[in-house]
């Protein structure tokens, strides 16, 4: 037998993979795997199959074999930068993209991918100068010219980032990611010739699920800026049941998750008896939309606190050491801390207080409290209309949200949501804050002072003057933080109250008479 496999054994992993039957791609990748366990070239198709299907921790054994085998294989460098990244584990990812470069300067992926990386871990002037690398390299590198807007509208920077997605759109008309990022930066009038565009391209048929749901969005939010909430309604709800096709969402596991938690913490659970951390985390948690954004861009303004976003890391450290699936013990609880606050070392500050804004964080509040005895948590809430209605017309990057394509499951997500916070008060009476996302925009001075008294933070002036805080806001509140405070965003439903029985009815909402 020959040391490597041949051209055409090869093409039966690459043929499957390409027409996307990941199954028999995979087979055949593990079939050359055995039979010659020392080439890089198939190992590295092994970790990129298994990264395609999702299953991220086992594409980290081939992967890393590759490079070992091969530490000048830029491509396979890249693929562990991309799997490390979705993992979570920024600085490792890191290493992987420079070591790409370094034996590729010219790799415009691995410099575009770095970037993102920098953007996620709030790099942002890193991120830029990556981009601008990339496309100095590669000038119609449609992907690195989009980025470069993304990073640029979520600093604030709302011209600059339409001048790149309208580049990004003269350089691919059809690129889909673009046009959803062009309407999210800008406000419609009438007859604007962007929205003839996008139905046009709608209409031309042939698109992925993906690119189908991101056009509906981007026109939904269009015709919504004009007034014509019918059709905006028609475009959000196609571009929910476009996603919802190939995302099916399973409640029961839901039912079942949340009554797992339950029961974790219904027993007594161990105290930790431990030194206060270095960087003390507030979580700002609830349902998406609730005001999260807003109350971390309050708490971000204040000079002691860092506002990291939304991470990932709790839920990769509940992964990690699976949290879920075995008895509660202190040394579990402290392999939780060390996990987590591991993950907040790598955030690019000095600041003594992070905030980890992840919205969905509600379902672990029992294993922050316990495993983060400092940490304090700040629970958002809205009028239930509101924030279920937001969620199905707002497109969504994070991982967890997919009951979000049905106004029904919303609402039965929703109910899930309010009995497992009434179980945490009732099991935590006095550590979490509940913020009032009306009583902040009625009374903010007030408000905003029992969120820093919680937060054992002294008062600063800044913290009223949040939308002059210069930061990066990467969720689809990134304008709102950018305004002073103001009323009425919890009426918006109302527009569309015709089209949302199937929500109020689940909710127990009675429509309301004129």
């Amino acid at each position: 037998m020959s040391e490597r496999p041949t051209q055409e054994q090869l093409i039966e992993i690459v043929e499957p993979f390409q027409r996307g039957d990941l199954e028999a791609a995979l087979s055949k990748a593990k079939e050359l795997d055995n039979a010659f366990p020392d080439f890089p070239i198939t190992q590295n198709l092994t970790g990129l199959i298994l990264k395609e299907m999702g299953r991220l921790e086992e594409a980290l054994a081939p992967l890393r074999a590759a490079v070992k085998q091969r530490p000048d294989y830029a491509e396979a460098q890249n693929n562990l930068g991309i799997v490390l990244s979705d993992l979570g584990r920024f600085k490792d990812a890191a290493k992987h993209y420079l070591a790409a470069i370094d034996q590729k300067p010219d790799y415009v992926e691995a410099l575009n991918n770095l970037g993102c990386l920098m953007k996620d871990m709030d790099r942002n002037a890193d991120a830029l100068t990556l981009f601008d690398r990339a496309i100095a390299i590669a000038p119609d590198y449609v992907e690195a010219v989009c980025n470069k807007g993304d990073v640029l509208m979520h600093l604030g920077d709302r011209e600059a980032a339409a001048t790149c997605f309208r580049r990004s759109l003269e350089l691919n008309p059809g690129f889909v990611v673009a046009h959803q990022n062009l309407a999210e930066c800008r406000r419609y009038t009438a007859g604007d010739p962007h929205i003839k565009e996008m139905e046009a391209l709608l209409s031309a048929g042939g698109l992925e699920a993906e690119a189908e749901m991101r056009l509906n969005f981007a026109l939904g939010k269009a015709y919504d800026d004009i007034g014509e909430y019918d059709r905006a309604f028609k475009h959000f709800d196609a571009a929910n049941h476009a996603r919802g096709a190939v995302t099916p969402y399973d409640a029961t596991a839901d039912q079942k998750l949340f009554k797992r938690i339950k029961g974790i913490f219904a027993e007594s659970v161990p105290e930790l008896s431990v030194p206060v951390a270095r960087r003390r985390p507030i979580f700002v948690l609830g349902m998406p939309r609730s005001g999260t954004s807003l109350t971390e861009q309050i708490l971000a303004s204040h000079s002691k606190v860092y506002g990291a976003g939304e991470l990932g890391l709790l839920n990769n450290v509940l992964g990690r050491t699976n949290a879920l699936n075995q008895p509660m013990s202190e040394a579990l609880l402290r392999e939780i801390r060390a996990g987590y606050l591991g993950g907040l070392a790598d955030a690019d500050t000095d600041a003594s207080v992070i905030t980890d804004k992840l919205p969905l964080n509600f379902r672990w509040i029992g294993f922050i409290l316990k495993a983060l005895p400092e940490a304090k948590v700040i629970h958002c809430a809205r009028d239930a209309r509101a924030v279920c209605w937001s969620i199905y017309r707002h497109s969504f990057v994070t991982p967890g949200n997919d009951y979000r394509y049905s106004l029904e499951n919303i609402a039965q997500f929703y109910h899930l949501y309010q009995d497992l916070m009434a179980f945490w008060h009732e099991r935590f009476p006095g550590r979490i804050l509940d913020m009032d996302y009306e009583l902040l925009t009625e009374n903010q001075e007030r408000e905003t002072r029992r969120i820093l008294d919680f937060a054992g933070l002294e008062w600063e002036d800044n913290c009223l003057s949040f939308h002059k805080t210069k930061r990066a806001v990467q969720t689809a509140s990134t304008g709102q933080v950018r305004q002073e405070m103001y009323q009425g965003s919890s009426e918006a439903w109302r527009n569309y109250e015709a089209h949302l029985t199937p929500l109020l009815a689940g909710l127990g909402v009675r429509p309301e008479q004129p």
